[in-house]
């Protein structure tokens, strides 16, 4: 079964989808995986997920597969780029294959489901 990450009731990817992105110790990032995001003169500005384009989601509460590639981005810097050379810093604070269903980040704006959200 699939753990999908949600924010509010759009779905923004499934969890474990592979990325071409690593966080800043060089670690893998796969979409569901939590991170903390921040600036060279910063401190870490909370937590974020990893999440793609994948899905559409509607006011009605249903979601469909999009047509063509699927872009993968960390939510909320999507067009700022991170890592060597850019401003943003990404580290890896929690793997999303140990999220757990029903797992809500309010704070933060996700939560994962292995339901249809409908």
């Amino acid at each position: 079964m699939t753990m999908y990450l949600y924010s509010g009731k759009c779905r923004v990817g499934a969890v474990g989808h592979e990325t071409p992105f690593v966080d800043m110790r060089g670690e893998p990032l796969r979409v569901g995986d939590i991170v903390v995001i921040y600036t060279e003169n910063s401190n870490p500005r909370g937590l974020t997920a990893v999440v793609s384009d994948e899905f559409i989601s509607y006011s009605d509460g249903t979601h469909v597969t999009k047509d063509g590639p699927i872009e993968t981005f960390v939510m909320g810097i999507k067009n700022a780029g991170f890592g060597e050379g850019h401003a943003w810093n990404v580290l890896k604070v929690k793997d999303g294959s140990d999220a757990v269903d029903g797992e809500h980040w309010k704070d933060y704006g996700f939560r994962y489901s292995l339901e249809d959200e409908r």
